[in-house]
């Protein structure tokens, strides 16, 4: 375990850098998500633009960000976990995941290829992101929400390569990545 994060709040004060994006932005080879939705990211950081950004100045790097998918099983369960109505997460994942395909539309076809958005129907554990995954230098770092807590509140603790925990934690959550499907946002009304 090379960090462990008691609060959101800990990420400024002792992960340098201290935003979302900026901790996306020191991987090197390939970037894999599994979240409920990028609500920080999303709300806070532009988080889609900014993933597409690097993308381009990065062109060996790849991106796979699953989430829940907005209309499976798991929603409304998962909105109860954490306090949330139904809607509300709905609402927030299908925001996530269409700023996610608005700035993957808008890219050069380079990052597109390099982009894929993922839903998944399975029941999260976590949320993770994986960060150079299959490389020596690679990174875990797992996202857990206490029952009915604020998500400021979440804990959080990052791994690396190699040790047996590490490996166990990101086979597991590949395999959730790998299992999720390509989203395409909702066709508009007419």
């Amino acid at each position: 375990m090379t960090n462990f994060f008691a609060s959101r709040a800990d990420y400024g004060v002792y992960r340098p850098p201290g935003t979302l994006v900026d901790y996306l932005d020191t991987a090197e080879a390939r970037i894999d998500i599994a979240a409920y939705w990028l609500g920080q990211g999303n709300e806070l950081e532009s988080i889609a633009t900014r993933i597409v950004a690097m993308l381009e100045r990065k062109p060996d790097l790849t991106a796979r960000i699953a989430m829940i998918d907005p209309d499976g099983p798991h929603v409304d369960p998962v909105a109860d976990y954490l306090a949330m109505r139904p809607a509300e997460m709905k609402s927030r994942l299908t925001s996530s995941l269409d700023n996610l395909a608005a700035a993957r539309e808008s890219a050069s076809p380079g990052v597109q290829r390099r982009l894929n958005i993922l839903t998944y129907t399975q029941m999260p554990a976590a949320s993770v992101i994986m960060l150079d995954y299959g490389t020596p230098s690679g990174r875990i770092q797992l996202d857990f929400k206490p029952f009915r807590r604020p998500r400021s509140e979440s804990f959080t603790f990052e791994l690396t390569s190699p040790s047996r925990l590490y490996t166990t934690c990101t086979e597991a959550w590949i395999s959730l990545v790998d299992l999720a499907l390509p989203y395409s946002p909702p066709a508009p009304d007419a």
